[in-house]
């Protein structure tokens, strides 16, 4: 059986055990660490007078922060930087504390000292920018980080380059020259809007010139024609036929009918199928002659203009057929 002592040790045991682990005095929290808990680790190295150990853990929590918590990381920091020599750093943490802030006062005090120390050395000059929501950061040179507009930088006297940006916006640099210390200054930037991005053409097809129409029309008009000029011969031959078989015996007066029929019937015909013979010949060859030109005039390279040809036809005996291509 368990003595009250031994029990009292073992029950202290297991509570020790069921806390949860937090970095001591002195220790760094680790990343996982909630914000509050890092900040409250920073404090107790500035209480030791550790001041680089503190801001460096300040500078990064401060954003993480609620805004009650904030504020008071915001007045410790500007003053771990005002041990630290780093006034313009010191200045704008200062300036951000809320003049109805529980240390609204200490927090002034603190940033007049500031102030007189880098007035002593340095100009302060404030950049706005339009439109709205631009930021600027320092070109070429380490001043500090990039700050939206309205921002102020205390600079020392000579000439300072700084980029002012804007996604959509093309970006401006300006020369700011500071002549003496102790002296405010606003640098005022406008930026202009970006050119749209113009879309490259797309790449335009080479195509061969189209064939005449009149071309074709006439071909197709004068292959019409010569079909209508066939028929018409077939009607005339068809005609023709039973007047050769009834008037073909000899003698003057048969002949004479003969003639007489074969001029009323068939020789209408029989000349309507000449004519349109020859009209439509002249109209197909104009048409063939048309699509068989050079396509882009007579310096047109000679494998794009048209040839005709003789073919052989198996399928009728003794057959030629005429080919052509464009």
């Amino acid at each position: 059986m368990r003595s009250p002592t031994t029990a009292l040790l073992f029950t202290l045991l297991l509570l020790s055990l069921a806390q949860p682990c937090t970095a001591g005095p002195g220790e760094v929290p680790g990343e996982d660490a909630d914000p509050v808990t890092r900040a409250n680790a920073a404090t107790h190295f500035a209480n030791n007078g550790q001041y680089q150990e503190a801001a460096e853990i300040w500078a990064v929590v401060v954003d993480e922060l609620p805004p009650g918590h904030q504020d008071m990381v915001r007045y410790n920091l500007g003053n771990a930087y005002r041990h630290l020599g780093r006034l313009q750093e010191a200045y704008r943490h200062l300036s951000l504390y809320p003049l109805d802030g529980p240390n609204a006062e200490k927090a002034g005090q603190a940033l007049h000292l500031v102030r007189a120390s880098l007035e002593a050395t340095h100009s302060q000059v404030t950049f706005l920018a339009v439109p709205f929501g631009a930021t600027v950061r320092p070109s070429g040179e380490q001043i500090g980080e990039t700050r939206t507009c309205p921002a102020t930088w205390w600079l020392p006297p000579g000439e300072h380059r700084f980029e002012a940006s804007l996604a959509g916006f093309t970006p401006e640099t300006v020369t700011v020259t500071v002549a003496q210390v102790a002296r405010e200054q606003q640098v005022r930037i406008t930026l202009s809007r970006a050119p749209a991005a113009v879309p490259s053409a797309a790449p335009v097809e080479a195509r061969p010139p189209a064939r005449p129409v009149w071309a074709w029309a006439t071909l197709g008009g004068g292959l019409a024609a010569v079909a209508s000029g066939a028929i018409c011969y077939g009607v005339a031959y068809a005609r023709n036929q039973p007047l050769v078989r009834r008037y073909g015996g000899a003698g003057s007066d048969v002949e004479s009918e003969y003639l007489r029929r074969f001029y009323d019937r068939v020789l209408p015909a029989r000349t309507a199928a000449y004519v349109l013979w020859g009209v439509g010949a002249a109209a197909a060859g104009a048409g063939a002659a048309g699509l068989l030109w050079p396509r882009g005039g007579a310096q047109e390279k000679f494998s794009r203009q048209g040839h005709v040809a003789l073919t052989p036809m198996p399928e009728i005996p003794l057959g030629l057929g005429l080919r052509w291509s464009f």
